[in-house]
């Protein structure tokens, strides 16, 4: 296991990390705006011109603020997702997690209910569609010991959320449908400073919550067993993990869509990298982490055309998906 002084290193090369590419993000996209103009839009808002500006904070710091917010949500998630479960290959997709909050949102679009004016309600819909599949799954940990069938299972209620859109969509009219379609490739792009707002209140809840169990997320790959007779409240720890879980997948599902990999690769890589128990530094690591895979991945959305970016879930998965491959070709066999 790696020194704590080496995993302190690991943490400020993340930081420093994220701020080149935070910094890289609002400096590249589809317009071209001179580096001058660039400086002075972001330090000097009264001495550019007006289009330089909307270019700069209406369009890349809140695309760029919600890839880094989205990224570290969904990696939170996905880490105490892979410790309830003591599974590395666990994640938000693949659980059926994502496919509960979408559902909440198709929910919501498909009786016509306006983004525009009903986003907080919007969120709860989401929440409330990801902590409902918890809630099915979480008996059958009792009861299923084998972690493959309770992915599986997992894969399942994304299939039977799946079907249930497929009705509704079936049932729904054209616009709605579109409205949903376009959802489900995922955006950055279309967040409000408000809707920042929940966003980050959504991450800080998650952290506040995750931060409250670390003791308990640091002997759970021990097994129930010895957890009873560590006398850890088995039960409240596994109800933490899972609202934190739904709280950060749920609200960014809602407004950036259902964004693949993010929440299964990121946590392996920090884990792998790391080789550290402490989950106080996974979780800072986890988020730091997620921001950067995020915001790389929404800046690889232009390479194949400056003017039109490809969609976010497209660039995820395109990225993501080998990163799992090698991993489990590589090492043969992961574990917590």
């Amino acid at each position: 296991m790696p020194s704590a002084p080496k995993n302190r290193s690991k943490l400020i090369f993340l930081i420093f990390l994220l701020l080149v590419v935070a910094v890289a993000h609002v400096a590249i996209g589809g317009s071209s705006v001179p580096s001058s103009e660039l400086i002075n839009a972001l330090f000097f808002k009264n001495d550019v011109q007006l289009v330089w500006q909307q270019i700069v904070w209406d369009l890349r710091v809140p695309r760029m603020l919600t890839a880094l917010l989205a990224g570290a949500s969904l990696s939170l998630a996905g880490l105490q997702m892979q410790t309830l479960f003591r599974n590395p290959l666990a994640g938000p997709d693949v659980l059926g997690l994502t496919a509960g909050a979408g559902l909440g949102v198709g929910i919501c679009i498909f009786l016509g209910i306006s983004f525009s004016f009903f986003i907080p309600l919007m969120s709860l819909f989401a929440f409330g569609g990801a902590f409902l599949v918890f809630i099915l799954i979480l008996p059958m940990t009792r009861y299923i010991k084998d972690q493959t069938a309770l992915l599986l299972i997992g894969v399942m209620i994304s299939a039977l959320g799946s079907a249930l859109l497929g009705i509704l969509q079936f049932t729904s009219g054209s616009d709605e449908l579109q409205s949903y379609v376009l959802w489900t490739f995922g955006s950055l792009g279309s967040t409000t400073y408000y809707e920042l707002f929940i966003l980050l209140a959504g991450l800080i809840l998650g952290i506040i919550l995750a931060f409250a169990n670390t003791k308990n997320m640091n002997a759970w790959p021990l097994g129930d067993a010895y957890l009873k007779n560590l006398a850890i409240p088995v039960k409240r720890a596994r109800l933490l993990m899972i609202v934190s879980a739904s709280i950060l997948t749920g609200i960014t599902t809602a407004y950036c869509g259902p964004i693949a990999f993010v929440g299964l690769s990121t946590p392996l890589l920090v884990r792998n990298w790391f080789r550290d128990f402490n989950h106080e530094n996974l979780i800072v690591a986890s988020c730091l982490c997620g921001s950067i895979v995020l915001i790389v991945c929404d800046l690889s959305t232009h390479l194949f055309s400056a003017h039109v970016a490809i969609p976010i879930n497209v660039a995820t998965s395109l990225l993501g998906a080998p990163v799992v491959i090698f991993f489990i070709v590589r090492l043969k066999k992961i574990s917590i």
